[in-house]
């Protein structure tokens, strides 16, 4: 898996954000960290079991942490613009999009004239303005809740540690599908880490 920075648009993948105080250098520092004296991990899917090798994930986890660059600041605000943490509540309270002043513009035009709204050139621009306004002022919100978010919680658990991120999507097979969902890279309290999911 490659790493990558910045909000990733891919429906079904998953940022995460590591802060350590040493980056790990070995199978076994990773197998420590994350999975303790475990060998095998277990995954319960929907229909199967599967039992994987822990060394397996160790590697896979050190290999996308060695190709991972130290994040700037820059970097972690844009990750944290995702939906996480920071940002859920402030998700939960957006207006469903039925309840947008653009589309209830749309909406009273259609039933008035009869007609769709694209068929209308005056029109459809002013529903597309009302939209991009909209859609503006939710991302500056998001971007207000993410740096509060950063300045009075991340900020305190990252001290004098360097973030990665290191991103995994389940449309790769049920291994990776573990690495994202399996609850393993956030499992080490000494280990901050904050989870961005793209779907």
């Amino acid at each position: 898996m490659k790493t990558r920075f910045g909000f990733v648009s891919n429906s079904s993948s998953s940022n995460f954000i590591l802060a350590f105080d040493k980056k790990p250098q070995s199978i076994e520092e990773v197998r420590k960290l994350f999975f303790q004296d475990r060998n095998k991990f277990t995954s319960y899917g929907y229909k199967s079991t599967t039992v994987f090798e822990v060394n397996d994930f160790s590697k896979t986890i050190l290999d996308d942490l060695k190709e991972a660059e130290p994040m700037s600041l820059r970097q972690i605000i844009e990750n944290l613009c995702g939906y996480c943490v920071a940002t859920k509540k402030l998700y939960n309270e957006h207006k469903p999009y039925r309840d947008r002043v653009s589309e209830k513009f749309r909406t009273e035009y259609e039933e008035k004239y009869g007609q769709n709204i694209y068929k209308n050139t005056e029109a459809l621009e002013e529903y597309r303005n009302l939209f991009r306004k909209e859609i503006r002022e939710e991302k500056k919100e998001k971007r207000k809740a993410v740096i509060a978010y950063y300045r009075n919680v991340f900020q305190n658990q990252i001290k004098g540690k360097k973030c990665y991120c290191i991103t995994y999507s389940d449309e790769n097979g049920e291994y990776y599908s573990t690495l994202e969902h399996g609850s393993i890279l956030d499992s080490n309290p000494k280990v901050p880490c904050v989870v961005i999911n793209n779907h």
